[in-house]
């Protein structure tokens, strides 16, 4: 009885800590097709004519309207409908996700500039990128 009890409570165990941990998403071809288009327009923006939060959203969004084939297509990947406008956010999103792990380094300069009000100047001094491991609280007093 218990040859038997042990492997089942391990395996138990191993689907149990299977099912808690994080799927990476999987890139359909459409989207990886789409990033692969919207970081080379991007990279053909030039930044430094570019000094407002408007004028950055303008030109992103001038970069997207230009591959809007791809983002009906890519609508049509997802199984969602284009006027469904809460799935065309996840949709931008995860798009902005996916420049961002390719490290599409103008789009980075871009979102930076699509966040601010006012854009001084996007030198790389400017800019850290990094990925965090650990934010400690210890110490901190509510």
């Amino acid at each position: 009885m218990k040859k038997v009890i042990l492997p089942l409570l391990v395996l138990s165990f191993l689907c149990k800590e299977k099912s808690f941990s994080q799927s990476e998403r999987i890139i359909g071809p459409v989207e990886l097709r789409m990033t692969d288009s919207l970081c080379s327009g991007i990279n053909k923006i030039d930044l430094s004519g570019i000094t407002t939060q408007e004028e950055a959203i303008a030109a992103y969004s001038q970069c997207v309207g230009e591959h809007a084939d791809l983002l009906n297509d890519l609508a049509t990947e997802r199984k969602v409908d284009i006027t469904d406008l809460a799935a065309m956010k996840k949709i931008g999103i995860d798009l902005a996700f996916d420049l961002y792990k390719i490290k599409c380094e103008k789009f980075t300069k871009l979102s930076i500039a699509m966040a601010t009000k006012t854009i001084k100047d996007l030198s790389q001094g400017d800019l850290t990128i990094g990925v965090l491991k650990r934010i400690d609280q210890k110490g901190f007093n509510y």
